[in-house]
């Protein structure tokens, strides 16, 4: 089992975003993440035809995820960085 997510702004034909993909522990490793992503952008397709970029982030050490976006054909934009105070 599985999730994933495209926003599709109302204020850009263009470029939409790939949210997140999740792929439940025990259902890893079986290529879903993929199928599921191939899947939401082929609906982007039907459902925005002026879309012409899907964007997304992924954390610099999320190997598995850096992969797939290199399968689909996704290449690097930029890199950012993030900051996190744990509070436990």
């Amino acid at each position: 089992m599985g999730y994933t997510v495209i926003d599709i702004p109302m204020t850009n034909d263009v470029q939409c975003y790939q949210g997140v993909t999740l792929v439940r522990p025990d259902h890893r490793g079986r290529g879903l993440g993929l199928r599921l992503r191939l899947a939401n952008i082929s609906h982007l397709e039907e459902l925005r035809s002026t879309a012409r970029q899907v964007l997304t982030m992924n954390a610099a050490d999320n190997a598995v995820m850096i992969a797939l976006n290199n399968v689909i054909g996704m290449k690097l934009l930029y890199h950012s960085a993030a900051w996190v105070k744990n509070l436990i």
